[in-house]
């Protein structure tokens, strides 16, 4: 099976009768920005034989480069929580990794709208919720101060979410694959079945056989 490195060139996918200095650390199954995160990740820790495969040809083809583009702030999640705690740390990492790799990103704010009495009180915990978790700059706004924000927009009161902005995954994605070095990449084969042997994985495609010590799932949605 064909596969591409960071340069272009063409590496062999080892076959099930490879030697053992073709066979990898540990294999990532999905090249979706979760797999290359993963196996960045790994190469930081001083892994030094990873294998990423994917069933597509190129990376990040799905969800990656199919979402809102959110940049979340750590609004929405419970204070001390890990979806909290990670949510804000993992802004910061995010904006440090677009300005060191220069993509385009920007920090425009949102306003979450309450346009019913009923969701009054839904607003104010989750404007309870942000300041809890360090959000900065957090603040409500009422029905004048929505529209200055943005005309387009009308509702009875608001939460200005200064912090929060857009960026495209698929860039950040293929930014993580450029900035991993000595990953090997199997994309064009979809895995078919994994089957443990003598103390690795065999992990079967349609392009053929690789033997991985571990196995990371990181495959995507309907996968």
């Amino acid at each position: 099976m064909p596969t591409r490195g960071r340069r272009g060139a063409t590496l062999p996918m080892p076959t099930a009768d490879a030697d053992a200095a073709t066979r990898y650390d540990v294999a990532v199954i999905g090249a979706g920005i979760l797999g290359l995160a993963t196996a960045r990740e790994l190469a930081r820790r001083g892994e030094r034989r990873i294998l990423v495969i994917d069933k597509e040809r190129t990376q990040a083809t799905h969800q990656t480069g199919h979402n809102s583009g959110v940049i979340h702030s750590g609004l929405y999640y419970t204070p001390g929580s890990a979806k909290a705690r990670l949510c804000v740390a993992g802004r910061h990492l995010l904006l440090e990794f677009c300005n060191e790799q220069d993509i385009a990103h920007d920090i425009c704010g949102k306003l979450i709208v309450a346009v019913e009495e009923s969701e009054l009180a839904e607003l104010q915990t989750l404007y309870e919720r942000g300041i809890a978790n360090g959000l900065r700059g957090l603040r409500l706004v009422d029905a004048q101060e929505i529209r200055e924000i943005e005309p387009a927009v009308r509702g009875l009161r608001a939460i200005w979410v200064p912090e929060a902005g857009i960026v495209n995954y698929r860039d950040v994605a293929l930014a993580i694959a450029r900035d991993t070095p000595g990953v090997t990449f199997g994309l064009g084969a979809r895995v078919t079945g994994l089957r443990v042997t003598s103390g690795e994985v065999e992990i079967q495609t349609t392009g053929g056989t690789a033997r991985a010590e571990n196995v990371i799932a990181c495959a995507g949605l309907h996968s």
